[in-house]
């Protein structure tokens, strides 16, 4: 286990020497390149994100090589030419630092993979150190300038301090919507959850960490003005390579993955034609900084897309994916709901599920087993009957679309006619049941309807106080 570094006394009044060492040696080398060579060209970032006034409501980018200076390549181009003798000896209590050494995997704890390479060796040991100086100035001169300040060095110190020091962190996690439009205001959902217009400060970094992985699509990863904002969530800090891997790896994100599917259940329910999904989580750091290669605030992205594949055709968002304000509080209800009834945690999953593949026949097996789970958990018999008879109950109680008790008893078995065909493979019968004709000679596709009838369902369970599992539906008949 890391023993986690805390001489910051030491480890602070070593760098400000080799910062303002570094800045120095970096103005007078801008400067002499004014007076000798205007012409020659000096380093930028690479693909630097630049905001553009947006398209179609949507966030639009460019990427540039003439934005931003990279101060930390003037920095390391000419070290041969230059002395450091504070650099020097920040790294020299950087290489004698059992913790610190430890943390990156660097001195006596580098990897034999790259102990072999003698002509590497030194650059590697040298990250954490002199090319760190380097980047963390250049971060600095576009803050605050060549001249030295104490709090703004204080800014980005005690970010640093912290990956070495503390045996947690701590990060906020944007999950953006996709092409869905909110009209005004924050909704808050609890003190640490909640959908935000996407701050252009996050949009920027989440612009740079796309650009730096390949996607399944990159249209469809902007396509959001808003965002599932969660805060406060705690991640181990054992090492700089287990903190890269914790936060990089789909698995790291399970729990996340579980609050972010019941807040889209409930944007779900209670906006019944909306067609949205997530492309990926962006985690980024709250007080602590690892990173320092560019200007812009650090993030994690992990590309992990659960949304309808159609949603890829789509250049603006739809009207159908427009939430009024009036909505906010219901969402807010249905979810917290959603949360405090554990029985419908797998109506939630399959819901989910159904909607993302809901162009597919299959869905139906989805929306058919998350039926079940809400209206015949209580036994395994009869189970059509019974979920046909109590999903009439709850239809009385809140009705859907119209239809009578009456109706909605025999549309459910409509629905497992189909479900069936599916199931055993006929596709004969599959489609035949396909189409399930309603009142007044109109026709539906079977999985469309039993979709809007499951959001119709698990919103009107949540809704109702007096329902806390499939046999509290029996009940309705004396009421």
């Amino acid at each position: 286990m890391t023993t986690h570094f805390h001489d910051n006394k030491t480890l602070k009044s070593l760098l400000i020497p080799a910062v303002k060492e570094a800045l120095e040696q970096i103005d007078a080398h801008l400067k002499n390149r004014n007076k000798k060579d205007r012409s020659a060209r000096l380093p930028k970032h690479y693909r630097y994100p630049v905001l553009q006034p947006a398209e179609n409501g949507l966030p639009k980018f460019r990427y540039t090589e003439t934005l931003k200076t990279d101060h930390a390549k003037i920095y390391t181009d000419n070290a041969p030419d230059s002395r450091r003798p504070f650099a020097d000896a920040f790294h020299e209590y950087i290489m004698n630092s059992d913790p610190i050494c430890q943390y990156f995997g660097i001195g006596p704890y580098t990897p034999e993979s790259v102990r072999k390479f003698d002509e590497i060796l030194d650059n590697y040991n040298s990250m954490h150190s002199h090319f760190f100086i380097g980047h963390f100035c250049d971060c600095y001169i576009h803050q605050s300038g060549f001249g030295f300040d104490q709090a703004s060095f204080d800014t980005l110190y005690e970010p640093f301090f912290r990956i070495l020091s503390s045996p947690t962190l701590e990060v906020n996690i944007y999950v953006p919507i996709i092409y869905t439009s909110f009209e005004a205001g924050d909704l808050e959902l609890s003190e640490q959850q909640s959908i935000v217009k996407i701050p252009d400060s996050i949009l920027l970094t989440q612009a740079k960490q796309l650009d730096q992985i390949t996607p399944r699509n990159r249209s469809i990863s902007i396509a959001a003005t808003h965002a599932i904002l969660l805060q406060g969530w705690q991640i181990p800090n054992e090492s700089a390579k287990d903190l890269r891997i914790t936060l990089h790896h789909p698995s790291a994100y399970t729990q996340v993955k579980k609050t972010v599917n019941t807040i889209f259940a409930a944007l779900r329910v209670t906006n019944p034609t909306l067609d949205t999904g997530y492309s990926h989580f962006l985690s980024v750091p709250v007080g602590w900084r690892s990173e320092f290669s560019t200007p812009i605030a650090q993030a994690i992205l992990v590309d992990d897309p659960y949304y309808p594949q159609q949603l890829e055709n789509l250049i603006s968002c739809p009207e159908s994916n427009y939430i009024p304000f009036s909505k906010h509080l219901e969402i807010s209800i249905v979810y917290h709901q959603l949360k405090r009834l554990g029985n419908l945690e797998l109506a939630v999953n399959r819901l989910n599920k159904a909607c993302i593949n809901r162009l597919d026949d299959d869905s139906i097996i989805d929306i058919a087993i998350a039926l079940e789970s809400i209206l015949t958990s209580d036994s395994k018999s009869e189970i059509t009957y019974r979920l046909a008879t109590r999903a009439a109950l709850l239809c009385k109680l809140n009705p859907f679309d119209g239809h009578t008790a009456e109706e909605i008893f025999n549309l459910c078995k409509k629905i497992y006619d189909f479900r069936s065909s599916v199931v055993h493979g006929e596709p004969a019968k599959q489609e035949k049941k396909r189409i399930i004709t309603l009142k007044e000679n109109k026709t539906v596709k079977a999985n469309e309807f039993a979709l809007e009838f499951l959001k119709h369902i698990i919103k009107t369970v949540a809704l109702s106080p007096g329902i806390k599992n499939s046999a509290d539906i029996d009940k309705q008949l004396f009421l």
